[in-house]
């Protein structure tokens, strides 16, 4: 059993996943905990190299593509960096990631309608991250939850990614359908849903104000399942 704990962050693009991770890292270092952070797919190596390869198209369009053998890319991605992941949770380390399997979860399911399909397909990926890799699982799980209109909105006003294709980001069928999945799963699985919208004033909660509750969920996690169970 490990020692460390994994916190990960998830939600759907826009969401703001990748700054709330950066700054829970440095609020949970302010507070004296060893942390570490990692960021999935880490499209730098050659496992990464060929997600970038599937969401650039070149195995196809997202409905040609097997279900099965897209998310083989993504797992294959994390059990390349199982050893340096469990290195750090055997030392006691925390890791907080930029989404880790449940992202496959969300993202893959969501390519099947019918419930019985998507639930046989994530109950398939479960089995095939957790117990046929093995991976470390995620002990506390932060989904940030945005209205769909709200993401494609600021998916069309942000230009960061101009020119960069992503079968998932670009099809908003998949985006709605991917939604759905999300808001289910965090449901079902015990998800910490933080909502990221301000229905008053119609817009997202600054960054500060998102991490201000993303932080508080996961200090009153690890004061419960880290500091004295763990050490």
């Amino acid at each position: 059993m490990y020692k460390g704990r994994i916190t990960t962050i998830e939600g759907l693009d826009a969401a703001g996943k990748k700054t709330q991770a950066k700054m829970l890292v440095n609020n949970l270092m302010m507070n004296g905990f060893p942390v570490k952070t990692m960021s999935f797919p880490r499209y730098e190596t050659p496992t990464g190299r060929k997600v970038r390869a599937y969401l650039n198209g070149e195995y196809g369009s997202l409905d040609q593509v097997d279900p099965k053998f897209a998310s083989r890319l993504y797992a294959d991605d994390r059990l390349a960096a199982k050893p340096e992941v469990e290195g750090w949770l055997l030392d006691g380390g925390i890791w907080v990631f930029d989404r880790y399997y449940e992202s496959n979860l969300g993202h893959q399911g969501a390519k099947f309608r019918d419930p019985e399909e998507k639930q046989a397909m994530v109950d398939y990926l479960l089995n095939l991250e957790l117990k046929k890799m093995r991976l470390p699982p995620s002990d506390f799980v932060i989904y940030l939850s945005l209205p769909l209109d709200y993401i494609l909105e600021a998916k069309a006003k942000d230009g960061s990614r101009a020119g960069i294709k992503d079968l998932h980001e670009d099809d908003m069928d998949h985006l709605r359908a991917a939604k759905e999945t999300y808001d289910v799963l965090a449901s079902q699985l015990g998800w910490k849903t933080i909502g990221c919208y301000n229905s008053a004033t119609k817009s997202r909660h600054s960054m500060e104000v998102i991490q201000s509750m993303v932080l508080s969920a996961t200090l009153d996690y690890l004061h419960s399942n880290y500091m004295t169970k763990a050490l």
